[in-house]
C-alpha cells in the first residue's frame, strides 16, 4: 500500500489563491473579446479592460538555455508572469517560441514553505492564460 500524499493548509491556501487569479485573468480576457467583436462602440471599456490585463502582472521575465556564445539559441527559452508574491504566490510560466512569443501557458503557485507547484485548468481557462500571456513582451 503507498502512502498518498495530503495537501498542507499552505497548499490549499496557495492553490485558491491561482484558481481565483485565473478565474479572475478569463474574466478579464472573455469581456475584452466580446467588446472588441461587438458591434456597440465599447472603445472606452475596451481600453479600460486592456489597461487592467496590462497592469496585472508584478514582473514578467524571460530566460534562455544554454548555448554556444555567438551562435543564436535554436528556442526561444522560458517565461515568467508573476502574479502575486508571498504566501500564496501565482505565476504562470511556459515556453517562448522561436519568435519569443508564449507557445503555452502553466499556472503555478506555492506559498511559504512551499515549491511551486502545477495548478491544472479546464481548457478554456487554459486558452485565456496563453491569450494573457501573449500581450506581454519578451523579446531581446
Amino acid at each position: 500500500m503507498t502512502a498518498t500524499a495530503i495537501d498542507t493548509p499552505a497548499e490549499y491556501r496557495a492553490r485558491d489563491a491561482a484558481y481565483a487569479t485565473a478565474a479572475h485573468i478569463a474574466r478579464l480576457i472573455r469581456l475584452r473579446d466580446r467588446l472588441n467583436k461587438s458591434d456597440c462602440d465599447h472603445y472606452d471599456w475596451s481600453e479600460a479592460i486592456q489597461q487592467q490585463i496590462d497592469e496585472l502582472p508584478l514582473s514578467v521575465l524571460v530566460r534562455s538555455d544554454w548555448h554556444t556564445p555567438g551562435v543564436g539559441s535554436e528556442t526561444g527559452g522560458e517565461y515568467e508572469i508573476l502574479l502575486c508574491t508571498g504566501g500564496p504566490a501565482v505565476r504562470i510560466t511556459g515556453p517562448l517560441d522561436s519568435w519569443e512569443q508564449p507557445d503555452d501557458a502553466f499556472l503555478q503557485c506555492q506559498d511559504w514553505g512551499t515549491r511551486w507547484q502545477p495548478v491544472a485548468v479546464d481548457s478554456e481557462t487554459q486558452i485565456a492564460l496563453q491569450d494573457f500571456a501573449r500581450n506581454f513582451y519578451f523579446g531581446g
